[in-house]
């Protein structure tokens, strides 16, 4: 008998990028779903045949291990197929079963999570529609626990800014970036420029860093590089480039003339 199947969506508003990098990143998951996820074992190298076996905390009663086997995971298609192997279930007994979830994006900062779970119970039959949803929402709640955080903490690598700017400052419609570094502990923040106007010329790509260091109680210095590759290979002058960094410097005035007019803000 082929295995029963049920199937179901939802809406996250999260990036498919940031949710995906979760995915792949089930060292993570004691952070990310504290007070469920305790700790995570991981046998291989997260492609297909990789164990992943996650201790849960008792307090969530959903057991002590939920293990699984990857089977199939395409980044490109953001698809993740597991087997599971070992969990406690709140159904009826589970001869096996397996789950995929396909990631699509919505926008931007949202995706849909497609989830689809197979099983085949001992006897051959079939659960009803309420025990089907109890599993489903198992695995959606985890989901809802990664958007959560991920929505908490928001400049985590991947997310994705988009800044739509005041026509009356010459400076185009939209700056849109991605981070790749946010290093709070060395105050490093480090972009993708994705979307801006150029002033200088045509960039074929470039990237911000911008790193922090104290001077004082009440100051700092802010180091800034730029990397950046143009169209025809070759380099701007010197000129053009200091151009793009006063630009960047710009914006950290107004945020520093903001700060000293308000000084309890962020304090």
């Amino acid at each position: 008998m082929a295995p029963a199947c049920v199937s179901d969506e939802r809406a996250v508003a999260v990036s498919v990028e940031r949710v995906w990098k979760v995915c792949l990143d089930v060292q993570a998951l004691p952070k990310v779903c504290a007070g469920f996820v305790d700790a995570v074992e991981v046998e291989g190298n997260g492609g297909p045949g990789t164990i992943h076996i996650m201790k849960l905390n008792p307090a969530a009663d959903a057991g002590s291990l939920f293990k699984t086997k990857v089977v199939v995971c395409d980044s490109a298609a953001h698809v993740l197929k597991s087997e599971v192997l070992e969990v406690k279930s709140k159904v009826e007994n589970l001869k096996s079963h397996s789950t995929e979830t396909k990631l699509e994006a919505t926008g931007d900062a949202s995706c849909v999570a497609k989830l689809k779970v197979e099983y085949e119970l001992e006897d051959g039959g079939s659960l009803s529609p309420e025990q089907e949803k109890m599993i489903v929402d198992g695995y959606f709640g985890m989901l809802q626990m990664i958007e959560a955080y991920l929505v908490a903490h928001p400049a985590d690598p991947g997310t994705i800014y988009t800044m739509k700017l005041n026509p009356a400052a010459g400076v185009g419609s939209t700056y849109k970036t991605r981070v790749t570094v946010c290093d709070g502990a060395a105050h490093v923040l480090k972009s993708e420029v994705l979307e801006a106007e150029s002033s200088v010329g045509k960039l074929k790509s470039h990237s911000t860093e911008t790193k922090l260091e104290a001077t004082g109680d009440a100051s700092c210095v802010a180091k800034l590089k730029v990397e950046y590759e143009l169209e025809d290979g070759g380099s701007l002058s010197p000129e053009k480039e200091k151009i793009i960094v006063d630009g960047y410097y710009g914006m950290l005035k107004m945020i520093e003339d903001y700060l000293v007019a308000h000084p309890n803000e962020y304090a």
